[in-house]
């Protein structure tokens, strides 16, 4: 099975603002009509309560595409002497994003996992249409039509 790697400037390249609203504007019409399947997120709470895990699993009918967004959250990594910017200017360049993989990247979404996951599969099928980005194997069976040997 192939999974793409796609940096920020393919994301930007392939998914502009004007059909990033298009995508929103669909995801959340499906949401509307049913067509999505998003229970309720299930919150992993770490020993000490102080450390959270999120995961926000949800199903795209008239994408046929699944995901699951996941965040965390440890109170070591909020020391605001390491804030660089706001992720929207890391996406347009004006702060720099991360130079290592030590680095940490920390984004709180206010929007719902169908939007990232309509947003990945419109990014995934461009890519793959254009042959772009970088394709890995990462191994797996294959379990139906939805994943590619």
């Amino acid at each position: 099975m192939k999974a793409l790697i796609a940096d920020q400037k393919l994301v930007t390249e392939l998914l502009p603002m004007e059909e990033a609203i298009d995508v929103m504007r669909r995801a959340l019409t499906m949401l509307a009509e049913g067509d999505v399947i998003m229970p309720l997120r299930q919150m992993l709470v770490m020993p000490g309560g102080d450390r959270v895990m999120g995961l926000m699993p949800s199903y795209v009918g008239g994408l046929e595409a699944v995901g699951v967004k996941v965040v965390a959250a440890f109170p070591a990594n909020f020391d605001t002497e390491y804030i660089v910017g706001e992720i929207g200017e890391v996406l347009t360049g004006k702060a720099p994003a991360r130079t290592s993989p030590d680095e940490i990247t920390l984004f709180k979404s206010l929007g719902i996992a169908i939007e990232d996951l309509a947003a990945a599969h419109h990014v995934y099928t461009k890519a793959k249409e254009r042959e772009l980005g970088t394709w890995v194997e990462i191994g797996g069976r294959h379990f139906g039509s939805a994943v590619e040997d």
